[in-house]
């Protein structure tokens, strides 16, 4: 492999700018990438090289959040740093990552597991496989698994948080929207702690708890808080979206739903959002498409699309819906329940 395969970042940058996706942290990460591929010549044969590496690749391609993304190259990497350094825990950790955003679950989670094994007080691995069964739609499962992080996280409230944050998204999932809520208020109360400001990310999933569990003013408001803390990330123009869908804006949420378009998002929990922007524009019709897509991406919860509240039962009760569902279950089942338990 040579890195900058697929495209340089000198050459990724103004694609990006033109699609209204770069940003400072974006212009970073690319810069980072540039900087290591230069050392590519005299580094080929050491694993934390390639550790580097595909880190820098996998923080990018999260950071853009779409096809212009570097995730087969962090994969790439990533099997090179393993076969370095085959017991090395974080290049073990960072294949499993990126195994699980390039939708190989069960591979993810052989790798997850047995980093878990040999690697028992590292917190990573729960919460790896924890993130991989939440994509599956084992939400029970997964929050096994994250409450195993915190109680190995320590003393780090940034690890509490984030693990909490990913329960909170579970919690929405199974339908329990009040105790997704407290969840979330567990969560404020260590940002409080850590003396860490809430998100934008944080504030739109506060607004679709609020909204699951009927409490429309205060959803508004956690959504407006997302697009006020951050104007121009995914997580602010997704808030914006449920904000129009929340108010009924039909022509609002069909422009931002053509500008996430644009986007070409890889991730199939965000490319769920698309059912939501069919849905909230009036364009019910594309919203079984919207879901194939968020199922071809790895996102494939059959429980949540079955009972989602915020898509139409009409639509939900159609041939082709329940058709996309039953395949999700399908894929859900497939999961290998040795690989599960923590």
């Amino acid at each position: 492999m040579r890195p900058g395969l697929m495209l340089s970042p000198r050459l990724a940058f103004p694609a990006l700018a033109l699609a209204g996706a770069a940003s400072v942290c974006v212009a970073d990460s690319l810069q980072r990438i540039e900087n290591l591929e230069a050392q590519f010549p005299r580094k080929i044969a050491q694993s934390g090289y390639w550790l580097e590496l595909g880190t820098a690749y996998l923080a990018f391609s999260g950071e853009v959040g779409s096809a212009a993304g570097r995730y087969e190259e962090a994969l790439a990497a990533a099997r090179f740093a393993v076969a370095l350094a085959p017991s090395d825990a974080d290049a073990n950790h960072l294949l499993g990552r990126t195994l699980s955003k390039t939708g190989r679950p069960q591979e993810a989670l052989r790798r997850f597991s047995a980093g878990a094994a040999a690697h028992p007080a590292d917190h990573r691995f729960p919460a790896g496989r924890g993130y991989v069964l939440r994509y599956a739609g084992r939400f029970e499962d997964s929050i096994r698994s994250y409450r195993q992080a915190i109680a190995l996280a320590g003393d780090s409230l940034e690890r509490q948080i984030g693990y909490q944050d990913q329960i909170t998204k579970n919690l929405i999932y199974l339908g329990q929207a009040e105790a997704a809520l407290a969840s979330d208020d567990r969560s404020q109360a260590l940002r409080r702690e850590a003396e860490r400001p809430t998100n934008e990310k944080q504030h739109f999933y506060r607004g679709v708890a609020c909204w699951y569990a009927g409490q429309e003013e205060a959803a508004a408001q956690a959504l407006a808080a997302s697009w006020e803390t951050e104007p121009a990330t995914v997580w602010s123009t997704f808030a914006r979206l449920y904000h129009a869908g929340l108010t009924n804006d039909r022509s609002a949420a069909r422009a931002i739903g053509e500008r996430l378009r644009q986007r070409e998002i890889r991730d199939g929990e965000r490319y769920y959002r698309m059912v939501h922007a069919a849905v909230f524009s009036g364009a019910e019709s594309e919203a079984e498409n919207e879901l194939r897509g968020a199922i071809q991406r790895g996102f494939f919860p059959a429980g949540y699309f079955k009972s989602d509240r915020l898509v139409p039962e009409a639509v939900r009760s159609s041939p082709g819906w329940l058709a996309a569902v039953e395949q999700a279950g399908v894929l859900s089942a497939s999961i290998d329940q040795n690989l599960v338990q923590p």
